[in-house]
């Protein structure tokens, strides 16, 4: 028989488990990777209605979430085609996409009875994973007529936003005397900015100068006397005044011409589905469980955006960290975890996901800390979403070295290191199943010390990213 979906419960007649799922993926030398009674609680859920799980670094979001498709399409919940992820960069969509499409894939040749019997699924079943913003733009292209807004080509990148501001601050007549002191590159950048934070914020431009009015004025009221920290205030008011003209005729170009921004993009998006709820309707009937990853990074905009679609108890499931929100400055806030179930219903479950499979123990404890000192400072209980260590964790090893110049921090990173990677018992391992190092920095222009000092010790390097290719000869010539 069919499962059967009573208000926010999901009823089986006969389930196939979490267990059973992970014996029938086991691995060819015959490992089985068991999910956590963490893990089980999520991917198991009865419950068809939102939730937000509180992830912890290392902890298995990934694979957790794959199980849940999994389990729910081999139950009969929902077909793949019926289910929606949403993450934040293509890279996080694409290793998403990829590995429910694997796992997928590999559960119907090992069990091709759990599919027959409920789903007709093409040989190529997959589920419809995309980032935040290009999901947004598809619906903007859709169904953003009906607001007069004409968007199916590719958002401008930050290249070609920042000429075509360029050109418009540059040609602009009117420039008050409060910004004329400054380079035309520093105005551009500015009026970018502001025009980035009101979209990301749904504020415009004619209700933000109306507060900076108002607060000049209490400004002025207050000058009396003298004071250098009030008169630098009034001056960057005045100067946020003078731009605000900038704004508004770049803004209402990009929405003429239809070349917008990924901020365009999100902020015109909430609008549209929060003006016309029909929208909702489709998307609701086309996807009946979503998936929103790191979801303690989306901005005002974007929860705007998805509860309007998603809100009022469809299954939408949350997982995020709000220890690991760092996008405060477009808008985001480690609060949004805890206001999700205002936004998309009170019957929302929540669950936690704090056992980490990435550290040691002492690394654990140090990071614990760091997060609980955060936590109290933000008014949080001691010991909230303390991450736990892996049964077979070691004890770990954690130290700090200071150095008077970066080379011989360089220097120092690579003599830790060189002895690790040619270690006798990691060089009998496979290479495949040789485990890597990785070195982080805050400053880009630390790469090229470090990748030196790293290659004198003939050590394997790459570096990730496209900042990488600056440092190479043939780019460093162009």
């Amino acid at each position: 028989m069919n499962p059967k979906i009573v208000g926010n419960q999901i009823f089986l007649d006969h389930e196939i488990t979490s267990l059973q799922i992970a014996r029938d993926l086991k691995k060819p030398d015959g490992t089985i990777i068991e999910p956590t009674d963490e893990q089980r609680a999520i991917i198991e859920s009865r419950h068809f209605g939102p939730a937000v799980i509180i992830a912890g670094a290392g902890s298995g979001k990934t694979e957790t979430m794959t199980q849940r498709v999994l389990w729910l399409v081999v139950n009969g919940v929902v077909s793949p085609q019926e289910i929606l992820g949403l993450t934040f960069t293509r890279k996080a969509a694409g290793e998403l996409g990829r590995r429910i499409r694997e796992r997928l894939s590999e559960l119907r040749r090992a069990r091709p009875e759990y599919f027959n019997q409920h789903h007709d699924l093409p040989i190529d079943i997959s589920v419809d994973v995309a980032t935040y913003h290009s999901y947004a733009g598809r619906i903007l292209s859709e169904q953003g007529i009906r607001m007069g807004i004409d968007s199916d080509g590719e958002p401008l990148g930050e290249a070609a936003a920042w000429q075509l501001t360029d050109t418009i601050v540059n040609s602009f007549e009117e420039v008050e005397f409060s910004i004329q002191r400054h380079k035309p590159d520093f105005i551009v950048e500015a009026v970018m900015t502001l025009s980035g934070e009101l979209g990301e914020h749904n504020e415009s431009v004619g209700k933000l100068r109306t507060y900076l009015e108002d607060f000049r004025a209490q400004l002025l009221a207050v000058t009396i006397g003298g004071n250098d920290a009030i008169r630098s205030a009034l001056e960057t008011v005045e100067e946020r005044l003078s731009i605000l003209p900038m704004v508004e005729r770049i803004d209402e170009h990009r929405l003429q011409t239809g070349q917008l921004t990924f901020n365009d993009q999100m902020s015109y998006a909430a609008k549209l589905v929060e003006a016309i709820p029909e929208i909702s309707e489709i998307e609701k009937a086309k996807y009946k469980v979503v998936l929103l990853d790191e979801y303690q990074d989306t901005s005002y905009s974007q929860v705007r955006f998805l509860s309007s679609l998603f809100g009022e108890g469809h299954c939408v499931t949350a997982v995020g960290d709000p220890n690991q929100a760092i996008y405060g400055w477009r808008g985001a806030s480690a609060e949004t975890m805890g206001t999700f179930k205002d936004m998309f219903g009170n019957n929302c479950q929540e669950f936690n996901l704090l056992t980490t499979w990435r550290n040691d123990q002492k690394i654990l404890d140090f990071a614990n800390q760091v997060v609980g000192h955060i936590g109290i400072v933000s008014g949080l209980p001691a010991g909230v979403n303390a991450l736990r260590a892996r049964d077979t964790a070691g004890p770990g090893n954690l130290s700090c070295g200071l150095y008077v110049t970066p080379v011989e921090e360089a220097t120092a990173i690579a003599d830790y290191l060189e002895p690790l990677w040619n270690d006798p018992a990691r060089k009998l391992c496979n290479e495949s199943k040789r485990s890597t190092f990785a070195v982080l920095v805050r400053v880009k222009s630390y790469i090229p010390l470090i990748e030196s000092a790293l290659r004198e010790k003939g050590l394997p390097i790459e570096v990730v990213g496209l900042g990488g290719l600056i440092h190479i000869p043939e780019s460093a010539d162009i």
